[in-house]
Parts: C-alpha cells; structure tokens; sequence
C-alpha cells in the first residue's frame, strides 16, 4: 500500500474532505487505499481530482448527515449524563450526613481491632466471628446478638447507599466535592488491606474521598480531621498524612 505524501497522490482526499470543498465521489469511483502519512498506522480511502464531481448543497447535507446525527446523539447522551449527575449531586445534598456518620460509628463500635505479626496489616480489624477462617463480610458468620446484627446490615445497606451516591455524583475527575464522610465510617468493617479497596465501590468511594483531602486547605484540612479522627487501624489509608 503506497502512502499519502507521496507527491503523486498530493491532490488526492477522502471523501469527507471532497465534501467539504463541495464534491462527492462519482458513482462509480472506486478510490484507493493510502496509509495517510509514513507511519503506516491508519488508512483510508482517498479519490482524485477525476474521482469526483460538483455536488448540490442537498446533497452534501444528506452525506454529512449521518455524522450530524452521531453528533447529535452524542450531545444528548452528554446532557442526559450531565442531568443525571445534577439529580446525583442534589440527592447527595439531601442525605443526613450525621445520621450516617453516627450509624458508621455504631458499626465502627462493634468491630475488633487485633494485632498481628503482619508488618503489612499490623492491626487486624473486623466484626467480632464465629470462624476467623470465613469470610468476615458474611452476617451468619458474626459473633453479635440478632438485634445488633440485624442493625448493622441495615446500616451497611444505608452506608452503601450513600456510598453509591457519592461516586455516580463524583465520577468526573474536574467535578468539585463537597465534605463526604471518610472511608472508615461508610466502609466501617473493611481493614486497612481488605481488597475491597482494590476493586468495586470501595476502590471508587477511596479515590473520590482522596481527590478531597487533596483539595482541602491546611484550615480545612485541620477541621476535617478534628471532626473525623481516624482509628490506628486505617491511619495510614486516611491520606490525612500525605497532604500535611
């Protein structure tokens, strides 16, 4: 396959830019394929000057139609998705971030805090269990009166409720955040190293909630932590170290 640049092919264009100096391919004009420039990564098909011949203003409007309509679509996808997040953010606005916070530390109050040998996890944190070999996110497997566990997963359902609100709200990277509440008090049974800081919601919530702090003033950020002390356990999580 030859290449664009080459001098032979200088009057050479695809048809889109045929169009746009007011000409279209001629029925039965073949074209040919170029490499558009020596890198030899993308092709299309280019037609000669004897390729083409003056076209309507109808149709040229009925070629460049099919993209308007994609731009188009495109636009309404972006508007919808932009409503969306308005609808996000104004529900956002609307949670009782106390309640949650208070309900965080109920869960927060129940949970036990084990140290261990492991220099990557020296402190082992979850809900009181049955069998330490299962898992610790399973209700069946804590160790707490019906009533307490009962309550914990209404509030672990309230928490991910929130949760799923703050990052449909926050998904744009250049969107502003207003004061969420931090990882320890929506995801109050997850340890420092679950791996569900790695994956899923809580990966999302964790960079939303860093993207915060990040922005916080030195008066802010002093503010935000008296308000929310972080537990030993996922001190060095909490990113309030990284931005002092």
């Amino acid at each position: 396959m030859h290449v664009k640049t080459d001098i032979k092919y200088s009057s050479y264009k695809t048809a889109r830019q045929w169009a746009k100096n007011g000409f279209l391919p001629k029925k039965d004009a073949a074209g040919i394929s170029l490499w558009a420039n020596q890198y030899c990564q993308d092709s299309f098909e280019y037609f000669s000057p004897d390729d083409v011949i003056k076209a309507t203003s109808e149709d040229i409007a009925l070629f460049f139609k099919p993209e308007r309509d994609r731009r188009n679509e495109k636009a309404r996808q972006r508007r919808m998705l932009k409503a969306v997040r308005r609808r996000n953010l104004s529900n956002l606005k609307k949670q009782d971030i106390n309640d949650l916070a208070e309900k965080g530390k109920y869960i927060l109050s129940l949970c036990v805090d084990l140290e261990t040998d492991n220099r990557f996890a020296p402190i082992e944190h979850h809900l009181p269990m049955y069998d330490t070999s299962k898992s610790e996110h399973e209700p069946k497997n804590w160790d707490l009166p019906d009533r307490e566990r009962k309550t914990v997963e209404v509030y672990q359902k309230e928490l991910m409720s929130y949760a799923d609100l703050v990052v449909k709200a926050y998904s744009k990277a250049n969107t502003d955040i207003i004061e969420i509440l931090p990882l320890w008090l929506v995801f109050p049974t997850y340890s420092a190293t679950t791996m569900g800081w790695r994956m899923g919601i809580g990966e999302q919530y964790q960079d939303i909630y860093l993207r915060m702090i990040e922005t916080l003033s030195a008066e802010e950020l002093a503010s935000y932590k008296s308000k929310y002390p972080v537990p030993e356990y996922i001190r060095l999580r909490s990113g309030y170290d990284n931005v002092e």
